[in-house]
């Protein structure tokens, strides 16, 4: 009787981890995530896109005069919550809604894009940077979902990424100002160019 009481508490902790472990991202139900489109070989699913939205959101508030964010502008977060609120859950009502958000899926495709390239630049996020990061987080009072115990989550690097790329290619070119738009005609031409390089496909 003793082993099955310690046999069923054991069960009991781990169905209780594994509810925890599963815990939908707020306001978004984990079955009803779905793939909508592709980049190379990169499948964005509804998830992703919560996921990357926090990501962007952190970029934001540790760095507000990131050329990443002054160059996609500051309706492109407002633009992806009402993406993800407003987004149907039936496959015909999905299919008619992405039609119709043609505009915003274009800038949305072109940020995973460029993810992908700068992923393959292979940035170094030195232990400095690393460091200043956290501590803009803290200081700025960043949402916690950025971090993983002591440390940044994986996915927002890949969007810290973006931005030391772009620095790196554009920073020398910036006005005064520090602002992308002395640099938005070069940034266009990039895009544009990348946009051809790399294969993406919707899933409508």
């Amino acid at each position: 009787m003793k082993l099955l009481n310690v046999t069923i508490l054991e069960i009991s902790k781990f169905l209780l981890l594994f509810n925890f472990v599963c815990l939908p991202i707020r306001g978004f139900s984990q079955t009803s995530d779905r793939f909508l489109f592709k980049v190379v070989d990169k499948t964005v699913s509804v998830r992703d896109l919560h996921f990357y939205l926090r990501n962007f959101k952190a970029l934001d508030c540790a760095y507000p005069d990131s050329i990443t964010y002054n160059y996609f502008g500051k309706n492109f977060i407002k633009d992806w919550q009402n993406f993800l609120t407003k987004l149907p859950e039936g496959t015909r009502e999905i299919s008619k809604y992405l039609y119709e958000k043609e505009e915003f899926l274009k800038k949305l495709r072109l940020f995973f894009k460029l993810i992908r390239y700068s992923s393959d630049q292979r940035a170094e996020i030195t232990p400095e940077l690393n460091a200043l990061m956290i501590e803009a987080m803290k200081v700025n009072k960043c949402s916690q979902d950025i971090f993983y115990k002591d440390r940044l989550k994986t996915t927002f690097y890949q969007v810290l990424k973006v931005e030391l790329y772009l620095k790196s290619r554009y920073g020398s070119q910036l006005s005064d100002s520090r602002n992308a738009s002395s640099v938005k005609s070069s940034i266009d031409l990039f895009m544009e160019s990348l946009d051809k390089q790399f294969h993406h496909e919707f899933y409508r």
